[in-house]
């Protein structure tokens, strides 16, 4: 073992300790830069390199490791956002997302109080349930949007899945849920400059005026071939 370590030495100009070293500079950061990629290599998950990688905990609409993300910015007090969930979103979920390599998520946006608190509601059964929670108070907006009393009515709701009234009324009043509400609203201002619902999101990138399936599609395919994926046709 000292044969060898004296050889290390003498390779990176060691070998006589005291004296001022130069040239050996360029073997240190060889060897450091040789070290490091190593350990980058034990570390980072391959899927980093994945093309708007899903991260943290998402409403995610497939369960398969996707690598274009498709996310719609709503509030569940918008009634564009009903009709987009009634007449553009199944186009979709028959067609382009049920692509291997797309997920689609729900991201919030509340626009008003009764907005943030549907979708803490949405959230009170935990990610497995927050996509179906959120599809089932927009096709159910008209029922309980212009009541005087909707917070009853998005109880109701919330007990379609097996949450009881009592565990319902505990999500209002976690501020954890609300705070995760807000912070996702905050993000996508700040990084998708977010101001109106709906909003989709393909791959990092916001599509602009007015939304339709034709569009929709349209951008994802662009993302799909820019990732050596097949396009849906």
């Amino acid at each position: 073992m000292k044969k060898y370590a004296s050889k290390w030495l003498g390779w990176l100009g060691f070998a006589n300790i005291g004296q001022t070293q130069t040239k050996p500079l360029f073997k240190i950061a060889l060897v450091a830069g040789l070290f490091g990629f190593c350990a980058l290599a034990l570390f980072v998950r391959p899927s980093f390199f994945l093309v708007g990688e899903v991260s943290g905990e998402d409403s995610s609409q497939s369960g398969t490791a996707s690598q274009i993300v498709v996310e719609e910015y709503l509030s569940l007090t918008c009634p564009h956002c009903a009709v987009f969930h009634r007449e553009i979103y199944p186009q979709l979920t028959e067609g382009v997302l049920s692509h291997r390599g797309v997920t689609f998520l729900y991201r919030d946006f509340p626009l008003d109080g009764v907005a943030l608190q549907a979708a803490v509601l949405s959230r009170c059964g935990g990610e497995d349930l927050r996509a179906k929670l959120m599809g089932a108070m927009l096709e159910r907006q008209d029922k309980w949007l212009n009541s005087s009393t909707p917070i009853p009515l998005l109880i109701s709701i919330v007990q379609l899945v097996g949450i009881d009234e009592a565990r319902a009324k505990a999500c209002l009043l976690d501020k954890s849920l609300e705070r995760a509400v807000l912070e996702e609203q905050i993000d996508g201002s700040k990084n998708y400059k977010i101001s109106s619902t709906p909003s989709i999101v393909v791959a990092g990138k916001k599509i602009e005026g007015s939304l339709s399936a034709k569009k929709i599609v349209s951008a994802i395919n662009k993302e799909l071939a820019r990732a050596g994926l097949p396009e849906w046709k």
